[in-house]
């Protein structure tokens, strides 16, 4: 069951990611830019690229023989998917609903990487792997992806003016509002991750508890 449902994740995931990316392809080509330019704006949303991880991650589980994918099935590695996903549903919902009104079928595809493939995951995780083997220690290395992304997100924007989102662009919203999102995005992200932890505890101790019973 658990396999299956990576599978199921996996599919789904694959799918709105594909959809995506050709829509960003096709709306490029039509502009006369160059498939690279597509990529790199496809590439540049941290959606995009927790549900990259996230795919990752569900073929370390579907293929565990597969040595050079070990490191993808470790608890605390995965399990950094899910503060990441809680940041990307949190900000869909109560900050980009009011800034971007994606076009077309962009709708459809953001509505599946910010609303549907987030649960499937979070389910998968909670039902299968949640171990409560979590420690607090796992928190501070799940603080260096989120900070990688960031500084290429602000090294390409003093270069070519471009940001991914709008709380970002620190030449229309100023530095002090864009540092004031980062703050919040921060508080936010890590009370994301010490709730991943306590989730993890708990639901070991409920499996545990139905495991127990007659």
């Amino acid at each position: 069951m658990r396999r299956a449902v990576a599978v199921l994740g996996l599919v789904v995931t694959l799918a709105a990611l594909a959809g995506q990316l050709a829509l960003t392809i096709e709306a490029f080509s039509r502009l006369g830019y160059p498939l690279a330019n597509a990529l790199i704006f496809n590439f540049a949303y941290f959606t995009v690229l927790a549900n990259c991880f996230v795919c990752a991650c569900y073929v370390a589980a579907i293929w565990p023989g597969a040595s050079r994918l070990a490191r993808l099935r470790r608890h605390d590695v995965v399990s950094f998917a899910v503060p990441a996903l809680l940041l990307v549903m949190l900000v869909a919902a109560f900050i980009l609903r009011g800034m971007l009104v994606p076009p077309g079928y962009f709708r459809v595809a953001e509505f599946a990487l910010h609303y549907l493939t987030p649960p499937i995951f979070l389910i998968w995780w909670a039902v299968f792997l949640a171990d409560g083997t979590l420690k607090f220690s796992a928190i501070p290395p799940w603080l260096f992806p989120p900070a990688i992304y960031l500084g290429l997100v602000f090294m390409r924007g003093a270069v070519v003016a471009v940001y991914p989102y709008p709380f970002f662009n620190v030449a229309e919203a100023g530095i002090g509002r864009v540092l004031t999102w980062l703050a919040a995005m921060l508080v936010v992200f890590v009370a994301c991750c010490v709730l991943t932890v306590l989730a993890d505890r708990w639901l070991a101790r409920l499996k545990a508890a139905r495991t127990a019973l007659p």
